[in-house]
């Protein structure tokens, strides 16, 4: 500690900047400040924007991902339009009807790789991602990630990706199964009240997760319970990278 400041000395002369690992912690030493240790605000390295507590230790981060809303012209289309959204952080100029058409699939009864029944699931998300990157020649692809846990999705953000989940709406409780279908090996269950947001952040401290929302715009959620409806509506995530 130097004048009220920590530093991380590498040797007698030499002072550690960037990024430091110390027990399963992350801390930032900001090489603009002489290496002094971050603490106690948000700061951003890159495009993410990050938190630091009192002790230094990184505690949150959160990217710049617009909530394009869905209505009034895709009232059941919050799949479609999370996407955008996604999309759109990374530069592609996206409106609320990009991805509704030609690159979403539609079924009569397929909800899961398609669009039916007023929604889909995380496959034919993640192939509409790709056929709208694919059609751009951009080298980004669009994953299916569903069954991250909490701290992969945090995992996610710390490297600026936001992620494209399945909750509910307002994040209240998941009604009932509508319908159920199996795709890939895993029972899919199309709950009423569902909706898809984009995870945009999170703040340990507050127990929040900041989401971008196509109903409710940019709002912020309680992280128990966010991901609770998460873990209930089939744990679904897809990112791009």
């Amino acid at each position: 500690m130097i004048d009220g400041d920590w530093y991380y000395a590498v040797s007698e002369t030499k002072l550690k900047t960037g990024w430091l690992r110390v027990g399963g912690a992350w801390y930032y030493l900001d090489s603009s400040n002489g290496g002094r240790m971050v603490a106690s605000k948000w700061q951003y390295v890159g495009s993410v924007d990050y938190k630091f507590n009192g002790s230094g230790r990184m505690v949150g981060a959160w990217v710049n991902v617009p909530a394009m809303n869905q209505y009034p012209n895709l009232p059941d289309g919050c799949e479609s339009v999370a996407l955008a959204n996604m999309l759109r952080y990374y530069g592609f100029p996206t409106s609320n009807t990009t991805i509704w058409n030609p690159c979403l699939s539609f079924s009569d009864w397929n909800f899961v790789s398609a669009y039916a029944m007023g929604g889909c699931m995380a496959p034919a998300i993640r192939d509409a991602a790709n056929r709208y990157l694919s059609a751009r020649g951009s080298s980004l692809r669009a994953q299916d990630v569903t069954g991250s846990s909490r701290s992969d999705i945090y995992w996610y953000l710390q490297y600026g990706i936001p992620v494209q989940v399945w909750g509910t709406v307002n994040n209240g409780g998941a009604g009932y199964a509508k319908a159920s279908q199996w795709y890939g090996g895993r029972l899919y269950n199309f709950y009423t009240g569902s909706h898809s947001i984009v995870v945009q952040g999170y703040d340990e401290e507050r127990g929040i997760v900041y989401v971008a929302d196509s109903i409710s715009g940019s709002v912020t959620r309680s992280a128990s319970s966010f991901f609770n409806n998460y873990w209930t509506t089939g744990a679904q995530a897809v990112v791009i990278r």
